[in-house]
């Protein structure tokens, strides 16, 4: 079963770029966005009031008390146009936003006026190139969505915008719909939002935009590392980028997932008595999967703990940067239980044509993690490390001179020595 999802990112106004605002000439002293006083309303920059300063929205966005800039742009982009009806007919008070789509998606858009009377109407451009701006200026381009109906009557928050379910792409001035028809947006492009509000003084307003997405809906399932049964534990998600939660649960065996995909996440899954579980990935890793299966283990003598994302130049000892996180969550459970100790193996696959030289490299990969151990304080006396023996390779090599699935994933494994308790 596939889902539609929206995850929520709150995008405060802080993060927009403050930019310089030029003087203008012949114009009467601005008058005040009609506010009240609160620390809740949230005051645009008035150089978003053109488009070449249009605010950007990368992400899933939810702002609450808008309080808009007064007046048109400087250069006054949208005029009106005898041959294109679905545009203003002038610029009052309007806001610019640049829509930098993170991902393959469909527009949902909702504007909410907190003031019933207040009267705000949309226009969405597709942007072709980064001269975007200065076309709109000489009328070259027009909108692929517009909504200029007038406020409901009957509503109290009356709201404008974008939907999944809407019929029509060009809403008239007479026209009773609040919402136009959904676009689909490809990962990369960029549009133009417009809002412009034909009163003297343009209220407060909240806005929720979404880039909505057909998600990956794996199963997630915890099992204990070592009998292999199913076990309950607490699985955080968040996304790298933000830091925003996507999935945060406690005590679960088994849950679904949802992901967009091509997007970057960061899972922890932790049980008392068990080594913290934290994987970064990419969520395309798990876009045909159906289950993904997770193995987590006690805090045991004996117990053993594969490192994944665990990176060598092939043939060499030395760590690549990539493998900091994986190797930073040992240090973290070492830090967590200061009276274990563990030994530190390190593996290669070998055709058996130098079995010394690789037998010296898994030493050297074991030997490599052991001081990136001690470099982040842990004591010497804890750690011991070891490479795979001549037996070992030499097995691996006759494997696969008979043509057997020998070859070894792993890189590193850190196995626990010792639990006595200080």
């Amino acid at each position: 079963m596939r889902k539609i999802l929206p995850l929520f990112i709150v995008l405060l106004i802080g993060v927009f770029p403050a930019f310089a605002q030029k003087t203008k000439t012949a114009k009467t002293e601005e008058v005040a966005p009609k506010v009240e006083k609160g620390p809740k309303y949230r005051k645009l920059p008035q150089s978003s009031t053109d488009c070449n300063y249009a605010l950007t929205l990368d992400k899933d966005t939810i702002m609450d008390m808008i309080a808009p800039p007064n007046g048109a742009g400087y250069l006054f982009e949208v005029k009106k146009d005898a041959s294109n009806p679905d545009v203003f007919d002038k610029e009052h008070n309007v806001v610019w936003y640049k829509l930098e789509v993170p991902y393959s998606s469909k527009l949902s858009l909702d504007i909410t006026t907190i003031d019933s009377a207040d009267d705000y109407d949309f226009l969405l451009y597709k942007a072709s190139d980064i001269y975007f701006c200065n076309k709109l200026v000489n009328q070259k381009v027009k909108p692929i969505l517009s909504n200029l109906s007038a406020p409901s009557a009957e509503a109290e928050n009356p709201s404008i915008g974008v939907s999944l379910k809407g019929t029509h792409k060009f809403i008239g001035k007479k026209s009773k719909e609040s919402h136009t028809a959904t676009v689909e947006m490809k990962k990369g492009e960029t549009y133009y939002l417009v809002l412009d509000n034909a009163g003297e003084k343009p209220g407060p307003y909240s806005m929720k935009l979404q880039y909505y997405v057909e998600g990956t809906k794996p199963l997630l399932r915890i099992f204990d590392g070592k009998t292999r049964r199913q076990i309950n534990a607490d699985v955080l998600i968040t996304e790298k980028s933000t830091g925003n939660i996507a999935f945060d649960k406690k005590n679960i065996r088994a849950s679904f997932l949802v992901f967009e995909p091509n997007f970057e996440y960061h899972m922890e899954i932790n049980k008392e008595g068990y080594f913290a579980y934290k994987e970064d990935f990419n969520s395309d890793k798990y876009l045909q999967d159906s289950s993904i299966n997770i193995r987590i283990f006690k805090v045991e003598v004996g117990a053993k703990y594969i490192l994944k994302d665990i990176y060598f130049e092939d043939g060499l000892t030395e760590l690549l940067p990539e493998s900091e996180p994986a190797l930073q969550n040992i240090v973290d459970m070492m830090n967590e239980y200061p009276a274990i100790t563990i030994s530190i193996q390190g593996f290669t696959n070998t055709d058996g044509e130098n079995i010394a030289e690789d037998v010296t490299i898994t030493e050297g990969r074991a030997k490599s993690v052991q001081k990136f151990f001690e470099e982040k304080g842990i004591k010497p006396e804890r750690m011991t490390a070891m490479g795979m023996d001549t037996k070992e390779l030499k097995l691996q090599a006759d494997r696969l001179l008979r043509g057997e699935d020998a070859l070894i994933e792993k890189k590193i494994e850190i196995k626990i020595t010792n639990v006595a308790t200080e």
